[in-house]
Order: C-alpha cells, then structure tokens, then sequence
C-alpha cells in the first residue's frame, strides 16, 4: 500500500476512533488546517504516519497547528502513527500542549 493510502487509511481510522470526521483534501485547503476533528468537533488533528523509529516535529509545525486550531475556536492535537514490523498494528501516540494536559486532567479530578 502506497504512503498516501497508508495515510487515508490512519486518518479514516483516527476518525472513527476519536468522533470525529476526516477533512476534505485533508488539511490541503487554504484556511483550512488539520487533517480531522475528534470528539464532537472539539479537536483539531494532525496525523502523521512512520515507518522510521522517530518522527521530528518542529515548534513552527505546532504553532502553525495551533493557529489553525484556535481560529476555529478548538483545541488541538498531533496523532503520530509508527508502523513496525515487529507490531501487529501502529502505535500511536498524541501529542497536546501541556496547559491542555493539565485542564484535561483537572477535569477528571486528578489535580497535581
């Protein structure tokens, strides 16, 4: 399966995961960044897919990320998928701002 597929394929499944819906031309549209929403539209998603053992993300990627999230009015997050042979699925792992963190614990009454 070629990358694009691979990556249609990880969003469609994120979006199904989360609650969400997959964007058109996946975050390609002027104005429109993301490449889904999760959870009743409440979160902008970033997916991206690896075969390699690490993903580098750089600040201007998550500010320009972030930007995209807050003129909508959502919080956001990164869902970075590793492909491994050694794993019979992906994992995957988020990646939120901390101050975001902190509130999504505080929520759920686990307070530091």
């Amino acid at each position: 399966m070629n990358v694009r597929r691979r990556s249609i394929r990880q969003e469609n499944e994120a979006a199904k995961k989360y609650g969400g819906r997959r964007r058109p031309a996946s975050g390609a549209l002027p104005g429109l960044g993301g490449d889904l929403t999760a959870y009743g539209k409440k979160l902008l998603v970033e997916c991206k897919l690896t075969e390699k053992g690490s993903y580098s993300i750089s600040a201007e990627a998550i500010d320009k990320h972030e930007k995209h999230a807050t003129l909508e009015g959502r919080d956001w997050f990164w869902l970075i998928s590793f492909i491994s042979p050694l794993r019979r699925r992906p994992r995957e792992i988020v990646i939120l701002d901390g101050e975001f963190f902190r509130e999504l614990m505080e929520s759920h009454g686990n307070h530091v």
